[in-house]
């Protein structure tokens, strides 16, 4: 009888002990911010000034495109397992499903046209999808904070 007891208080202990990291875990949030730009190539290059602080992951483009102009900017604050959907032109869309934390690290799973990506950044870490289409592209770039 002392034993079950015993063990009883054991396990309400770990309970206790274990309560506030589960709370934590479950209450994570994420912001991601989405932006679309359409890529192209035309006569005079030209980036456009809502894009500044893209410009590095942009030059990756070039020369193929040298025309950048942001079609859609969005902020999303998701829980775990909670997905959000940005759409692009057409039937097309962006969705990411937040995963989680691991450590310090932002987990989540981008999926653009039928490619799914799971990716684990920094927060402010950024990364960058493409979608070509013929002769200009969209290109998604996702920038993720806590």
């Amino acid at each position: 009888m002392n034993y079950r007891l015993g063990a009883m208080a054991a396990v309400g202990l770990l309970l206790v002990w274990a309560a506030p990291g589960l709370a934590q875990a479950g209450a994570a949030k994420a912001t991601f911010k989405v932006q679309v730009i359409e890529a192209s190539k035309g006569a005079v290059p030209r980036i456009d000034p809502r894009l500044v602080g893209l410009e590095r992951e942009l030059k990756a483009f070039q020369p193929r495109y040298n025309r950048f102009s942001l079609v859609r900017d969005q902020s999303m604050v998701l829980t775990v397992n909670a997905t959000g959907t940005v759409a692009l032109a057409g039937k097309e869309s962006f969705v990411i499903q937040f995963l989680g934390l691991q450590g310090k690290r932002i987990r989540y799973q981008a999926q653009l046209a039928r490619t799914k990506t799971t990716r684990s950044v920094a927060p402010g870490g950024r990364a960058v999808d493409v979608l070509p289409r013929g002769g200009t592209a969209l290109i998604v770039a996702t920038i993720a904070h806590l």
